[in-house]
C-alpha cells in the first residue's frame, strides 16, 4: 500500500516512484518506495496488513499489478472504523 501524496505535500507518490524507477535499478527504487510507505504509515502488521517480500515495482513488473494507493482508508483502519 502506498500513500497517494507524500507527507501532505501534494507530491504524488506515483510521480516520485516513476522518477526513481527511471534513474535507479529496480531493486534500489523498490527499497526507497518501501521506505516511503513505512515513513507514511509505519508498520501495519498489527492491523492485519502484511507487506509482501517483493517490492511494489518488482511486483508490478512481474505480475502487472499496481500497488494499492491509499486515499484515507489507512487512517480509518488505525482509528478502528474499518476492520481488516
Amino acid at each position: 500500500m502506498l500513500p497517494r501524496d507524500l507527507f501532505g505535500l501534494k507530491l504524488s507518490t506515483v510521480e516520485v516512484i516513476g522518477g526513481l524507477a527511471a534513474y535507479l535499478p529496480l531493486w534500489l527504487a523498490d527499497k526507497f518506495v518501501v521506505l516511503l510507505s513505512w515513513l507514511a504509515f509505519g508498520s501495519m502488521n498489527e492491523f492485519g496488513f502484511v507487506r509482501p517480500k517483493e517490492g511494489p515495482l518488482a511486483g508490478k513488473a512481474r505480475l502487472g499489478k499496481t500497488p494499492v494507493i491509499d486515499v484515507g482508508a489507512v487512517a480509518k483502519v488505525k482509528d478502528g472504523h474499518i476492520k481488516v
